[in-house]
């Protein structure tokens, strides 16, 4: 029953496999990057190899040369899963060459597939295997030119047919890993021969304190997307690991340079070091390395400065007496880049006594400047992201509002005229300019109301008795009467079902869903719309049904969002995006939910549940 199988798997369709398998390369490199050694490193690949590719259970075996035998050294399976009695046998087996999944894998040096464990005849743990429901394995070598050093093998809960591949692409892991245990080889055979060195051992040392110091400084600049308290970090974080004073400049709108933060390894001296912020913007021209390192965007270093050489070294003519009382001996350049795009600079100074800056200072600097700018654009697009939202809602809000009035007068007109103009022809054309009016003001409430919920403000609802089936019933004769190439269908479980709700918002749910529906369905087609009580949980029940072009599977988790429309129809169809919003919105301070089922070119079905005392249900308002 078991395969080297070139044959793929045709019950995963395609794109599921391209989407779910196409991370493990990166997965993996990712892991071995972060890892020193395998044994740290073998539980988060079998975890993440497991969650992508669809496995429940995996190992991971050693080839122990000495008893010429394999041994499990790691496992890892779902938490749902459940397999005491295998993990424990694995654990206590060893294989010989040739023996089970991994002594096969490993006498053959290439990938084995078992399709169904319990039916093979070379597994030994086939008996155990089938009491706690595992079916299909897969394992590969873990290669290092021809010699294999290990083996992988996953577990899946079902039978599954060999998947070319998956096969593929577990024999390309085996080498990455194969690699990574190559250049860990070498990298601890480096380490004992710096071992023997006692200058080795300090620089493996500062090179260890460097990494941790670009981590923290990672960890701390991603805390934050305030751009000001950014700015602030970047100084603080810089002193005292790296220089006794750091200095950071922005290039401004003009093309100029200004100081925007400052700090000092020594807090008493703080102060001090704050006046160098007091000189006003300067010009970044000249020929000094402040202004080349601006231009070129390569860093500069001066180890030795002498207070004669600061003027020529820094662009600030100003700084120079505020600098003598730091008595700086070495300094660094380092220009703040991102996306191509020039930020600003570090000036980095080591004063006093403490040891000059040397090459590998340097490096660090750059690594960290460039983490620097990156949480700084950052902070900078979240800011300016932030602003623009602001103003849409005030937009919004502001245009809402005007329209509101104007509107009104419409609908209070046409209402006017159709009273003292009876005639039939006339009342049609009114009763048509009203309705109109009064979605349009409906609509400019879903623009308020989805405003409010922006700024993080509460939309109160006005809840009454009111019957669903009536105000369903109301809304599919106001959308019928309008429409002549599509027909609503309406079946209601009872005559009456009453609760507790805000009619107003709940009739604008029910047209958005109905207005949803009808636009993206053909015309002549039907739209199936149900009501009822759903049993034994006594919640209103609501769904509309569609036969229209349905909607995209990667878009259905995002589809209630704000201003999101399905990817299918976001260039060929208008639309605002705020109705399902709306609804979603309107529903949930109900206490109710909405969802959606929806297969693509063949329809939709969105279902709505309220509770019949919304009071209750609802809801506790945030903040």
């Amino acid at each position: 029953m078991s395969a080297e199988g070139s044959r793929p798997d045709k019950s995963v369709p395609r794109r599921r496999r391209i989407l779910d398998r196409g991370p493990a390369h990166e997965l993996t490199a990712s892991v071995l990057a972060q890892a020193t050694a395998l044994d740290q490193a073998m539980p988060r690949i079998l975890e993440g190899l497991c969650r992508s590719m669809g496995w429940v259970y995996a190992a991971s075996w050693t080839v122990d040369r000495g008893a010429a035998v394999l041994r499990c050294n790691s496992t890892w399976h779902l938490p749902s899963v459940k397999v005491p009695e295998f993990e424990r046998t694995t654990r206590e087996l060893t294989f010989a060459h040739g023996v089970g999944l991994p002594g096969r894998v490993w006498a053959d040096g290439k990938p084995a597939w078992i399709v169904d464990v319990t039916a093979d005849d070379n597994f030994p743990r086939a008996r155990v295997a089938q009491r706690e429901g595992l079916r299909a394995a897969v394992g590969f070598p873990i290669r290092l030119s021809d010699e294999t050093l290990g083996v992988l093998e996953f577990f899946s809960a079902r039978v599954r047919q060999p998947d070319a591949q998956l096969l593929g692409l577990m024999e390309a892991i085996g080498s990455q890993i194969g690699q990574f245990i190559k250049r860990m080889d070498a990298a601890l055979e480096l380490a004992r021969l710096y071992d023997a060195e006692r200058h080795a051992r300090a620089e493996a040392e500062m090179a260890q304190k460097r990494m941790a110091f670009l981590a923290d400084a990672t960890a701390v600049l991603a805390s934050s997307l305030d751009y000001e308290s950014t700015l602030a970090l970047v100084p603080r974080l810089a002193t005292p690991a790296l220089a006794d004073v750091c200095v950071l400049d922005l290039v401004t709108n003009t093309g100029s340079i200004r100081c925007a933060a400052v700090a000092h390894a020594d807090p008493s001296l703080d102060a001090l070091a704050r006046t160098l912020c007091a000189a006003p913007e300067a010009a970044a021209d000249g020929n000094h390395p402040f202004a080349q390192v601006l231009r070129s965007g390569k860093p500069h270093l001066a180890v030795k400065v002498s207070d004669g050489e600061l003027s020529s070294v820094l662009a600030y003519p100003e700084r120079i007496p505020l600098l003598a009382p730091l008595d700086v001996r070495s300094i660094m350049l380092v220009p703040l880049r991102t996306r191509g795009r020039l930020l600003g600079m570090l000036t980095l100074l080591t004063t006093g006594a403490t040891q000059p800056f040397v090459p590998s200072d340097l490096a660090l600097a750059e690594e960290l400047a460039w983490r620097a700018a990156v949480a700084l654009d950052n902070a900078r697009l979240y800011r300016e992201t932030e602003e623009a939202v602001q103003m849409r809602d005030r937009f919004i809000s502001v245009v809402s509002h005007d329209l509101k009035n104007p509107l009104s007068v419409i609908e209070w007109n046409a209402r006017l005229l159709r009273e003292s103009h009876p005639d039939a022809n006339n009342a049609r054309g009114l009763a048509r300019i009203s309705r109109a009016a009064v979605r349009m003001t409906a609509l400019i409430h879903e623009l308020l109301d989805v405003a409010c919920l922006h700024a993080g403000q509460k939309v109160g609802l006005e809840l009454t008795q009111l019957d669903l089936v009536a105000l369903v019933r109301q809304v599919v004769d106001e959308f019928q009467r309008d429409m002549t190439h599509r027909m609503i269908e309406v079946h209601a479980a009872t005559p009456q079902l009453r609760g507790r709700w805000d009619r107003s918002r709940l009739e604008r749910v029910i047209a958005n869903l109905l207005s949803n529906a009808v636009k993206y369905s053909p015309p002549g087609s039907v739209i199936e719309v149900q009501v009822g009580l759903e049993n034994g949980i006594g919640q209103a029940l609501l769904t509309v049904r569609d036969f229209g072009i349905g909607i995209p599977k990667a878009d259905q988790p995002r589809i209630f969002e704000s201003f999101r429309r399905a990817s299918n129809v976001e260039a060929s169809m208008k639309g605002a995006g705020i109705g399902l919003a709306s609804a979603h919105q309107i529903v949930t301070q109900h206490g109710g939910t909405i969802a959606v089922e929806s297969t693509e070119g063949q329809g939709s079905t969105f279902t709505v549940r309220l509770p019949l005392d919304s009071i209750r249900a609802a809801p506790p308002a945030e903040g």
